[in-house]
C-alpha cells in the first residue's frame, strides 16, 4: 500500500480537490485535511464481501452493498486503498448481485457525504433500472449528501434513520492556486496557450470565477433533473424544498420529498423482502398478454410510494397524472363558464333593474302629484314599470275623486271639519290673491295643504276663485 502519510499521496489527494466536487463542505474540509497529512488511513480495511462482489454481503436474499466515504472515480489512489468508494465498484457489486439466483433484493447501505460526481450519473440511471429486475432499497444512515443522495434517490425507496442528513443537491468546485513552493519545495506555474484561457480559469478574475461556475452548474443541471425524475417530482419542487444545496434531517427530510420514511436498517431488509416478494408474484402471474398479479397485499400498500410505483410502473403513474391533468382542465373549464354565466346573468339583471328604474321615473314626470305611489314603487323591486302604473293611476283617480267631492259639498268630511276649523281656512278674505297672501294660508293650513298637495295648485283654485270662474254648490263658495 501507498505511503499514507508521504507528500505523492498528499498531491493526489490536493489534485483530486482540483475537480468539481458533489460533496458536502464537512467532507470537502476532511479531504483538506488529508492532503495536509493531518488524518491517518492506515486503518482502512475492506470487510467480509458477498462471493463474486468487492463489497457486498449477503443476508437472507438480500445483497447489501455499502456506499460508505468519499466518493471518487475508479482507479485513483483513494479508491485503491478502501477509504473511499467509487461509482466502478458499486456498479460491479451490482453486477454481482442482479447475477446471484439467491439475491432477490438490493439494499444500498449509504453513509457518505459524496464526491466527485463522474461516473455517478451513469451508476445511478444503472440503479433506477436494475429496478425493474430485482427491487433496489437505500438506506441511509449518518449522511446521505451530494453525490451519494445522487446515488441513493435512484433506489426505488429511500429509508433513514431520524437523524440522517440528506440533501446537498448541487455541485461545488475547488480551484487551488500555488502560492508558494509545495511540500517538497517545488513550485509549479502553469502557461496556457493562446486559445485556450479557459482551460486553467483563474478564480481571482471575474471572468475566470464566470468560467468555473458556468461548468458547475451545468453539473448542478443533471444533477437535480435526475433527483426530480427519481423523486416523481417536478424539477421546481427539488430546487425550492431540497434546501437550495443544504441538509434536512429525519422526518424533516420525508416531509420535503428527499427521502420515503424513517426507519432502521431492519426495516430497510423488510422492505427489499417485501418487495422482492411482490416482483416474484409479478414475473410468475398472468396469461400471454395480460399482466400477472403484483400481488401487493394489505401490508404491502402501506409502505408504498410515489417513489416506488414510478419505479414500478411509469406507464400506470403517467395514466394517473393524465388523469388528473384532464380532470383539473374540465374543473377549470367548468368554473370559467360558470362565471361567464354569472357575470352575463349580473349585466342583465343590471339592465333590468335600470330600465324598472327609469320606467317608473318617466310615471313620475308624467304625474307629479303622485309622488307616494312612485316612491313606494322604486323601493320595492318586485314592482315592474307596469305595476307601478297601476299603482300611480289608482293614486291620482283616488285624488281626483276626493277633490271633486270636496268642491261639489258631497264629501264634507274631505274638507276638513264644519266652520271654525278647516273651513275657515277656504272662507278667508279671497281679494287677497297675491303670491304672499295666499303663501301665508298655505304655510298656515293642514288643510289646505292636505287638499291642494302642491301650492301652485292651491294658487290657481283661489284665482279662479276670486274671479269667479269656479262655481261652487257648497260653503267653498266665498272662497
Amino acid at each position: 500500500m501507498s505511503d499514507l502519510s508521504g507528500p505523492a499521496f498528499r498531491r493526489h489527494v490536493a489534485a483530486a480537490l482540483d475537480q468539481p466536487l458533489a460533496l458536502d463542505r464537512a467532507a470537502l474540509g476532511e479531504l483538506r485535511a488529508l492532503a495536509e497529512g493531518r488524518v491517518d488511513l492506515a486503518g482502512f480495511r475492506p470487510g467480509e464481501v458477498m462471493a463474486g462482489a468487492v463489497a457486498a454481503t449477503r443476508r437472507d436474499g438480500v445483497a447489501v452493498i455499502p456506499v460508505r466515504g468519499h466518493i471518487f472515480p475508479a482507479g485513483g489512489l483513494l479508491s485503491r486503498m478502501y477509504a473511499v468508494t467509487s461509482p466502478a465498484r458499486i456498479a460491479a457489486d451490482f453486477d454481482a448481485a442482479l447475477a446471484d439466483a439467491s439475491v432477490d433484493a438490493i439494499v444500498l447501505d449509504v453513509d457518505s457525504p459524496g464526491g466527485s460526481p463522474a461516473g455517478v450519473a451513469e451508476l445511478a440511471r444503472e440503479i433506477r433500472a436494475a429496478a425493474s429486475v430485482k427491487p433496489v432499497i437505500a438506506y441511509g444512515s449518518g449522511m446521505v449528501a451530494s453525490a451519494a443522495y445522487w446515488i441513493a434517490a435512484a433506489a426505488s425507496q429511500l429509508v433513514v434513520e431520524d437523524t440522517t442528513s440528506l440533501g446537498s443537491v448541487g455541485v461545488v468546485a475547488g480551484v487551488t492556486v500555488q502560492v508558494q513552493p509545495d511540500f517538497d519545495g517545488y513550485q509549479t506555474f502553469e502557461v496556457v496557450s493562446s486559445n485556450a484561457s479557459n482551460k486553467r480559469p483563474d478564480p481571482r478574475t471575474e471572468s475566470g470565477l464566470a468560467e468555473i461556475r458556468r461548468r458547475i452548474d451545468a453539473v448542478e443541471a443533471v444533477f437535480i433533473d435526475a433527483v426530480a425524475s427519481f423523486r416523481g417530482l417536478d424539477r421546481e419542487v427539488v430546487v425550492r424544498d431540497f434546501g437550495f444545496g443544504g441538509l434536512r434531517v429525519g422526518a424533516d427530510a420525508v416531509s420535503a420529498g428527499l427521502a420515503d420514511r424513517v426507519g432502521s436498517f431492519e426495516d430497510a431488509i423488510a422492505a427489499a423482502q417485501s418487495a422482492a416478494g411482490r416482483s416474484r408474484s409479478t414475473q410468475s402471474g398472468g396469461a400471454a398478454g395480460r399482466p400477472a398479479s403484483t400481488g401487493v397485499t394489505a401490508m404491502d400498500l402501506q409502505s408504498l410510494t410515489a417513489a416506488m410505483l414510478a419505479a414500478d410502473r411509469p406507464d400506470l403513474v403517467a395514466e394517473l397524472r393524465q388523469g388528473y391533468v384532464s380532470q383539473a382542465e374540465a374543473t377549470a373549464a367548468a368554473a370559467q363558464a360558470t362565471e361567464a354565466g354569472l357575470a352575463e346573468a349580473r349585466v342583465a339583471a343590471a339592465d333590468a333593474e335600470r330600465s324598472r328604474i327609469f320606467g317608473i321615473l318617466d310615471l313620475g314626470r308624467a304625474m307629479p302629484a303622485e309622488t307616494s305611489a312612485v316612491g313606494a314603487a322604486l323601493r320595492n323591486p318586485s314592482v315592474d314599470v307596469g305595476a307601478a302604473a297601476v299603482a300611480v293611476l289608482k293614486a291620482d283617480d283616488k285624488a281626483r275623486a276626493a277633490a271633486l267631492a270636496a268642491l261639489s259639498g258631497d264629501d264634507p268630511a274631505a274638507l276638513g271639519a264644519g266652520p271654525g276649523e278647516g273651513a275657515d281656512d277656504l272662507t278667508a278674505d279671497i281679494s287677497a290673491t297675491d303670491d304672499a297672501s295666499l303663501r301665508a294660508r298655505w304655510d298656515k293650513s293642514s288643510t289646505l295643504r292636505d287638499e291642494f298637495v302642491a301650492f301652485e295648485n292651491f294658487a290657481a283654485y283661489a284665482r279662479a276663485s276670486a274671479a269667479s270662474r269656479v262655481p261652487v254648490t257648497s260653503r267653498r263658495a266665498s272662497v
